[in-house]
């Protein structure tokens, strides 16, 4: 037996609403994980987290029924990676990492650069330094 009660809306106004008793009790536990996992999504961007840590931290503050009502682990965890892809690939413009380089000399991005330790672009990685390994001075390699 499916449930007559129907509201129909334009944006945020009602334009239509059946309002028969409803045939089905609500699962309050269901509605709860889909915003647990919609708050381990932010979580996960505005931390920087991994997608464990994001779920572990969230999953702290459920209670059991919303932690039964949740999908599988490696499920939600795709869902947080895809959703990480996303947002970097937005925020890199478009392109989740730089093209692969054709030569040897290539420029960096800007936004790669911090990580690398590298101050300006383009850089001239044909003579490799075997004592200090992509150019990480004080770290030496013991042949």
């Amino acid at each position: 037996m499916q449930c007559k009660a129907r509201l129909i809306t334009s944006g945020n106004r009602i334009v239509s609403g059946r309002q028969p008793e409803h045939t089905h009790s609500g699962n309050v536990a269901t509605a709860m994980a889909r915003k647990a996992v919609g708050e381990k999504k932010t979580k996960m961007n505005d931390m920087n987290a991994t997608s464990s840590s994001s779920q572990a931290s969230v999953a702290a503050t459920l209670d059991n029924d919303v932690l039964m009502a949740l999908p599988k682990r490696k499920t939600v965890a795709r869902t947080l990676q895809r959703t990480r892809l996303k947002a970097t690939t937005a925020a890199a413009g478009g392109t989740p990492l730089p093209a692969v380089p054709s030569d040897l000399q290539f420029a960096i991005p800007s936004r790669l650069q911090a990580r690398c330790g590298l101050s300006a672009p383009p850089h001239n990685f044909t003579t490799p330094c075997f004592s200090e390994p992509l150019g990480c001075p004080g770290v030496e390699i013991n042949w």
